[in-house]
């Protein structure tokens, strides 16, 4: 791996601090009293850091169930959930992938996950087609039936896709490379359908987690050495990788 890797892993990413897992749950908490309190009735999954995964009872005061995360040895991925959240798919501290039933918390499966590494919230697991993919370094993609391993993605130069969010549009799935590559993933076939290079002739450039919105991708790149701070916003057309526009972000000191 890249000799940069230590200080690109660190662009954007802050671990998280004791006591905020319980902070945000209360925080999750009363965002589910007041979706209930407008009528709402769709159920707010909650991960509280290392205790676990939880489902309250609409209106607040009890949880329907509970799934533990496993030995407190990092904190969680941010869990996903199809459509009707009937199924939930859940990466605990312990480096395991649990597919969990909504109405019961019933566990259906529960697989190992290779690339045992640290962790960093805002990291998650990603539905398209029939696989569930994580990264971890790399991106691992399991069926999302069986929990069987279809597939993993090792980038060209290995360089390190699965160190920051993914983000996914229903076939493909878009990983922020960490040295300044976006990688545009087949879900069926693991196999890159395009690779968009934004270090624009640098070599001490990383990317962030992308988001997908309206078949454009959105990234941000910004220089690991660079003091002030500056970077670049992408929009790459989702399709192809072409720069669609870019905004450059120089910060103003007090």
């Amino acid at each position: 791996r890249s000799s940069r890797a230590s200080a690109l892993r660190n662009l954007g990413q802050v671990r998280l601090m004791r006591g905020q897992p319980r902070a945000a749950l209360r925080a999750l908490r009363a965002a589910c009293e007041a979706a209930q309190a407008t009528g709402e009735e769709t159920i707010l999954l909650l991960s509280g850091g290392c205790d676990g995964l939880f489902a309250p009872r609409p209106g607040g005061g009890s949880i329907i169930w509970k799934v533990p995360s496993g030995p407190p040895v990092d904190v969680p991925f941010q869990p996903v959930a199809n459509a009707d959240r009937s199924m939930i798919y859940f990466v605990t501290p312990d480096h395991r992938l649990k597919k969990i039933r909504g109405s019961d918390g019933h566990v259906v499966f529960h697989v190992p996950v290779a690339g045992q590494t640290i962790v960093f919230p805002g990291w998650n697991a990603v539905l398209a087609g029939q696989v569930v993919a994580v990264g971890k370094v790399d991106i691992f993609a399991f069926d999302t039936a069986s929990g069987a391993p279809r597939w993993t993605y090792v980038a060209p130069d290995l360089e390190e896709t699965g160190r920051a969010g993914l983000v996914s549009d229903g076939s493909t799935i878009y990983a922020a490379g960490l040295t300044g590559r976006v990688h545009a993933i087949d879900a069926t076939t693991g196999a890159a359908r395009w690779v968009a290079d934004l270090r624009e002739g640098r070599d001490d450039i990383g990317s962030l987690s992308p988001t997908y919105s309206d078949g454009s991708v959105y990234v941000c790149t910004r220089s690991a050495f660079t003091n002030p701070a500056q970077g670049t916003i992408w929009a790459l057309d989702a399709a192809t990788g072409a720069v669609r526009w870019l905004h450059r972000i120089h910060p103003e000191l007090p």
